[in-house]
């Protein structure tokens, strides 16, 4: 488990006027303020099944002049949940992850003048599967990340990654 808290500059997006209509662009904030909490947990329970899960709190402050006190930086999520659970049952092996991103608390007002409903931002769920095989000489495992095809964003007009599958062989010396 750990604490955590700096108080320092940072940069984020801001619009400045252009010819055509406004530029996004990145600007420095003055000051800001992140603070949180770590902690992970990770079990063996017997020789067949592991669990590891880990948690991350933050709390973020734009203490930039002219910004209201307690206004979160933008495109954060408050709260990050990982979960994994893994099963050894030789040869065969099988894990399933699960994430959890709370939704942005805030994003830059810009974003309204060409995505109408930014401010609808929700939380993010994503599962992950993986199988394997492991023998004397040669390991082949598929692992599938988000698994249900969710679709979420990392910040406005950004998805995030659809489903993938890879398959994976390693050959043992």
């Amino acid at each position: 488990m750990s604490l955590f808290e700096r108080t320092d500059p940072s940069i984020r997006a801001v619009s400045r006027p252009a010819e055509d209509g406004l530029c996004p662009c990145a600007d420095n904030v003055i000051r800001a303020r992140v603070r949180g909490i770590d902690t992970s947990l990770r079990t063996q329970w017997a020789k067949m099944m592991s669990t590891r899960i880990g948690y991350t709190m933050t709390d973020t402050e734009d203490r930039s002049p002219h910004t209201a006190p307690g206004t979160p930086l933008k495109y954060r999520s408050k709260h990050m949940l990982y979960i994994s659970q893994d099963f050894n049952l030789s040869p065969l092996s099988i894990g399933a992850d699960f994430r959890f991103l709370s939704r942005i608390e805030r994003v830059d007002a810009y974003h309204k003048t060409y995505i109408k409903d930014v401010d609808r931002v929700v939380p993010a769920y994503i599962f992950s599967l993986r199988m394997g095989l492991i023998q004397e000489h040669f390991s082949i495992r598929l692992i599938i990340d988000n698994l249900l095809q969710y679709y979420y964003i990392s910040s406005p007009a950004n998805i995030g990654p659809p489903r993938a599958a890879t398959l994976q062989l390693t050959i043992h010396n």
